[in-house]
Formats: C-alpha cells, structure tokens, sequence
C-alpha cells in the first residue's frame, strides 16, 4: 500500500482550507479575563541586517523550543523566498523546523494566547497607509487596566504601547498574528479545524513525528476527530510503524464505528500487513457504511478479495 492511498482520505477528513481565527477587531475586549499577562522566557534577538521578521520568528521559534538564530532564517523570509508571500515565508520556515504554526486575527485571539502563555508574532505598520513602515514584533504581554500592551521587536527588548497606538498599527495589517508553539501544544483559541490545518502543515513538511505530536494533542481536545485519528495513523505509517499505525486505527473504529473512512483505511493497513481476512472483513464495513467514498471503499474491498485469490492467508 502506498501512503499516499491514506494521505488521499486524510485531506478529506479534515477539511483543511484557510481558516485564520476571526477574533473581535479594534479595542473592544468588553470584560476580558486576566485583566493582565506575561509571557515568561520569551527570547530577544537584534535585527540587524537581516530585518524584523527574522528576529521576530527566531524569538517565537526559540521560545517554543526550536533554538534559532535570526541569520539563519533569512532567506527563508527574504523578498525571494519560494513562498512568495512573506507570511506564507514564515509559517512554512516554522513548519519545516517542526514547530506548529498558524494564523490568528483580531484583538480577542491575540489577548486569549497571550493569556495562555503563547507569544504572538504580528505585523504592524508604525508609518501611513501611503506610506507603509512594516514591523514584524512579537507581542508578550497585555495590562488592560493600564490600557497597555508589551511588544519584543528586532530593535527593543521591551516595548509597551498603548491600546489605540497598537491597533492603529496593527489594521493596517490586518490585525494579522502568527501562532508558533511546541508540536504537542494547541493554540488556547484552536478550532478543531485551524488545529488541523496547523497539523497537516506539518505533514506537508514530512515531519512525522511532530506531526503525530499534534493529531495527539489533537485527540487529547478532540477525542472523536476522525481527521486526527487518520492522521496519526498516516503519520505512524510514514515512520514505517505499521503495528501502531494499526492499533491506532483499530481504537478510532472502536470509537467511531460508523466512519467508513476509518474502515477503509484499517483495511488497506491490514492488507499490507497480510491480514486479508481481517483485511475483508475491515473493508466490507466499509462499503456497508457507505457515504460520499462508497466506491473508494468497494476499490478497496476488490483489491483485497484479488489479493486473498493470488495468495493463500
């Protein structure tokens, strides 16, 4: 079996697709709680040459565990960088070291991950719309009592700003955010889908064991996502950790024992393991269940039927 027969339902499980965080935009928080936050260790590198976002990406990349110099990601995030995008730059730098990277928007998601202890990346513009003079910072801390929110930019270890100050600076991009974390920590205002699309980020990058690392932290808040049961299994299989790829998916069919795209993936596992009769019988559940893949899962049922008349079990 080839891997890309799983990665092929897995894109449909989780329904991945943009899917930024649409929190409040402007000041208004109403009765946001803590009133206040810090986050602690979070790491201070000078621009220099090479320009804010790569101070701004090495500091949330060292903060979530990945050490990283500001030098070493500038041509990852340089004008000419493959991902044209400068924010596409950066979030696939952040995947293709093993960290799980995703976007947020809007003043509620920043202060609900700075509460959680998360650092925020965030795009500011401190010049006119006519006249732009982007930033790339990395927010730290809010005091709402205070009116103040504390930035780390490639030119200043501490900086605090007033509300209005900041989000004035910060529509002009978007009220945009960069999330980046440890592989087996959730953003605190993930959906089930942005985790997903963070997750398979990831696989993208063909970092299988970070990528496992966030379908558990996955399953851990989501107990019954089929995309995140797929995945592990997907990303167990591509480590060549076929009998834990199995298990895996004998547990989600166990728990969800009307998803044929479960079904169906347990029997091409079984097949390649040589179990064809509990390969068949995997694969029929399937085709029962039926759905949208019906005929991906009946594919899948003749290939083994085939097979158990080429070769005795």
């Amino acid at each position: 079996m080839k891997s890309r027969v799983i990665a092929a339902v897995l894109v449909l499980a989780l329904m991945a697709g943009g899917c930024a965080s649409k929190g409040a935009t402007g000041r208004s928080v109403g009765g946001f709680q803590p009133s206040s936050a810090l986050v602690a260790r979070v790491p201070h590198f000078i621009a220099g040459e090479q320009g804010g976002a790569p101070a701004a990406l090495a500091m949330s990349l060292s903060w979530a565990g990945f050490p990283t110099e500001p030098a070493e990601l500038f041509q990852a995030v340089s004008p000419a960088s493959p991902f044209g995008s400068p924010r596409l730059s950066l979030i696939a730098a952040a995947r293709q070291r093993g960290a799980l990277a995703g976007e947020i928007s809007g003043l509620d998601a920043l202060l609900r991950e700075l509460a959680a202890g998360h650092p925020v990346v965030v795009l500011l513009n401190r010049g006119f719309s006519w006249w732009p003079d982007w930033n790339y910072a990395v927010a730290v801390g809010y005091d709402l009592p205070a009116d103040r929110i504390l930035l780390q930019s490639g030119k200043l270890a501490q900086k605090e700003m007033t509300m209005a100050v900041f989000d004035d600076a910060w529509v002009g991009g978007d009220r945009w955010g960069l999330l980046i974390l440890p592989p087996d920590k959730l953003a605190a205002g993930a959906t089930e889908r942005m985790a997903a699309e963070a997750v398979v980020g990831l696989e993208r990058t063909r970092n299988w064991k970070a990528a496992a690392m966030g379908y558990r932290a996955m399953l851990t808040r989501w107990p019954e996502s089929v995309g995140a049961w797929i995945g592990l299994g997907n990303c167990l299989y591509a480590q060549r950790d076929l009998a834990g790829a199995e298990k895996t998916l004998e547990e989600a069919t166990r728990r969800m024992p009307r998803e044929g795209a479960l079904f169906n993936n347990l029997a091409r596992l079984r097949l390649e393991r040589g179990k064809r009769g509990a390969a068949q019988r995997a694969a029929e559940r399937a085709v029962a269940l039926g759905g949208p893949l019906t005929e991906t899962y009946r594919r899948t049922l003749a290939e083994i039927v085939e097979a158990k008349g080429q070769v005795p079990e």
